[in-house]
């Protein structure tokens, strides 16, 4: 999940709320997490659990302090990395293939609405496979239809 970061006590305090609860969820969701400020002054929550349900429930948490905590326009994205590795259907596994094998669906925030992203190399994507994710996951999650809304995350701190 990434968050604008921004100076000052409030931010700060929602900042260790989050942390806080992480914390005393790292049993109950057994989950990892750590927190990283990029170059461009985000904060990353960077949240690893074995099961998407655990990491679903402490990303809603988060989502739910950074409402509450009146940070909602910071929040930029948040973003789930797949690789082939971690995926047990074959189909999807023969058709979604490419040669890094790591993918992202992204959720805009400000859009209410998830994309994928699959980078290839220096500042390319394989937008081909992206499209057949879209095909493939477009009735079963809200989608951007709109492409222009496709935005890259390039140098991910994942």
């Amino acid at each position: 999940m990434s968050i604008k970061a921004v100076d000052g006590m409030h931010f700060s305090v929602m900042r260790e709320d989050i942390q806080h609860f992480l914390d005393a969820s790292k049993t109950e969701f057994n989950l990892k997490y750590r927190t990283v400020i990029d170059s461009y002054g985000y904060l990353w929550v960077i949240i690893e659990a074995k099961h998407i349900e655990d990491i679903l429930a402490g990303i809603t948490a988060i989502g739910d302090t950074v409402y509450e905590k009146g940070f909602s326009d910071n929040l930029l994205a948040a973003i789930f990395q797949f690789s082939n590795n971690n995926i047990d259907n074959n189909n999807y596994n023969t058709a979604y293939k490419n040669d890094n094998s790591i993918q992202y669906l992204i959720y805009n925030y400000k859009r209410n609405n998830f994309y994928p992203f699959i980078p290839m190399g220096q500042k390319n994507r394989d937008t081909e496979q992206e499209m057949k994710i879209l095909s493939a996951l477009g009735q079963e999650i809200p989608f951007e239809k709109d492409m222009g809304f496709w935005y890259p995350m390039w140098d991910l701190p994942l």
